[in-house]
């Protein structure tokens, strides 16, 4: 039952959507979006962790892309990144595509990983997938995802947002709300379908 898990901790009380509802081109400007999205959660839980004197949690950002991408396109949206966190190192990004080799996208080199170790490889802050992450992938320090791949079915969405609910803690951090959330930017996903999956994910 889902009000059980959510009662639980289990699972983020919250999902930020970002679907933009008029036709355009926001690659980049939700890729800054979603940037600045990940830099504010990283200072959250830097800030929590000195509370509790713990380790607290390195949050990661999903960068969805086309199955076959445009190598220069995937270079804009690394660069589009670095400079909305200036202080994020450049060697922090891995991929989880098919293609077990480095990647060159623009004047970026980007190494593959296998989807199992992205949980416990903190220094990987922004995860560059194609269809992986929809199944067989775990890592709830996932708090962000920028998807630039178009999605209509239901399933394959439910899925794909099902891998960021998660609680990277396994419970609830109370009195934080930024904490306990989960942003999602789809500009490409159908409004409808994405509002059903998450009424079914949140409320059963």
């Amino acid at each position: 039952d889902a009000t059980r898990v959510q009662d639980s901790g289990l699972l983020k009380d919250t999902i930020v959507l970002d679907v933009p509802d008029e036709d355009g081109k926001f690659d980049t400007v939700l890729v800054r979006r979603a940037t600045e999205k990940l830099k504010d959660s990283n200072d959250e839980w830097v800030r929590y962790a000195k509370e509790q004197a713990s380790e607290g949690v390195v949050p990661l950002m999903v960068l969805q892309v086309p199955n076959t991408p445009n190598p220069n396109d995937v270079g804009r949206w690394l660069k589009t990144v670095f400079e909305a966190w200036p202080e994020l190192p450049t060697d922090c990004v891995a991929h989880v595509f098919g293609e077990h080799t480095k990647q060159e996208f623009g004047p970026y080199t980007v190494p593959h990983i296998s989807p199992e170790r992205v949980q416990d490889e903190s220094w990987v802050r922004v995860l560059l997938a194609k269809d992986a992450i929809s199944t067989g992938w775990d890592c709830p320090r996932a708090e962000v995802m920028v998807s630039l791949r178009r999605a209509v079915d239901r399933t394959h969405i439910t899925q794909l947002l099902g891998r960021m609910v998660r609680t990277p803690l396994a419970r609830r951090i109370p009195g934080n709300d930024r904490l306990n959330s989960v942003d999602c930017l789809l500009p490409y996903f159908d409004e409808d379908a994405v509002q059903t999956v998450v009424a079914a994910l949140m409320q059963g």
